[in-house]
């Protein structure tokens, strides 16, 4: 398999920092009580169906687009799925394992919604 270049990395880890950087609390109030300044990572899980962070940032990069295409952009050889998602998987995990797998099945997901 190919290694992602740093540019291409940064490319891929893109639509993940986004995602992850939505998923914050609020703040407190002076009584002690949460104010609703933003999403929590509750309210986030759950209306994404309680997928996790690197699913749905493999999902994204994979969303909308063929392997073919998703593999001419990241530069992966073979153009099959498990080829590409491995790929997304590495990019977007950070070398956690869960993260790993959740991210090459959120890419697969997006893949075959795609077909």
């Amino acid at each position: 398999m190919r290694l992602l270049t740093p540019s291409r990395a940064l490319f891929a880890a893109g639509p993940v920092a986004l995602l992850l950087s939505g998923c914050g609390g609020g703040s407190r109030a002076d009584d002690g009580a949460v104010a609703n300044t933003g999403a929590s990572s509750a309210g986030s899980s759950a209306a994404s169906g309680g997928r996790s962070g690197a699913y749905q940032g493999g999902f994204e990069i994979c969303s909308g687009s063929t392997v073919e295409e998703v593999a001419a952009g990241y530069g992966v050889s073979p153009a099959t799925p498990d080829a590409v998602s491995d790929s997304i998987a590495e990019a977007v995990s950070g070398g956690t394992p869960r993260d790993a797998t959740d991210a090459k099945q959120g890419c697969l997901d997006a893949l075959a919604k795609s077909k």
